[in-house]
């Protein structure tokens, strides 16, 4: 849900989330926390809030534009085009890479986007049938 448009689509609504998954930022890299990195590493990401946080902590560090998927983002970090990469631990986890996590910042460290970790599903507006069944399996706590 975090990536989607604050103004949604014309007549469509956001009708079902599915329960929030961790809304944690993780590091993924060699290195095992993110002041461990070394001075001048070149960290990526595309968000600005992320790019932010690690300006502010780790004012030495390299922030460059990472775009891609997920995979994609982390085959760019295997290729050495990165030292290190902050990525959304829902998205990580979804995908089963686990794996490639060195290390999981608290939320006190990076306050998460506020959709982060939560799969949302949009429709069409007064579509009844398709919304009947998106009630079936909408988590009524993450929707509120």
């Amino acid at each position: 849900m975090k990536d989607m448009e604050t103004d949604i689509t014309k007549n469509t609504e956001i009708s079902a989330v599915l329960p929030r998954g961790d809304r944690s930022d993780v590091l993924c890299g060699n290195y095992d926390s993110f002041d461990n990195l070394p001075d001048k590493a070149i960290v990526g990401t595309s968000s600005v809030r992320r790019a932010a946080f690690a300006k502010y902590h780790r004012p030495d560090l390299n922030i460059k534009l990472l775009r891609g998927n997920v995979e994609t983002r982390i085959e760019k970090l295997n290729a050495g085009l990165y030292d290190a990469i902050i990525l959304s631990y829902a998205g990580v986890k979804y995908l089963k890479l686990e794996d490639k996590i060195s290390d999981i910042f608290s939320i006190e460290e990076i306050i998460p986007s506020a959709g982060q970790g939560i799969i949302a599903i949009q429709c069409r507006e007064n579509d009844d049938e398709i919304i009947s069944i998106l009630d079936k399996i909408n988590d009524i706590e993450t929707f509120q």
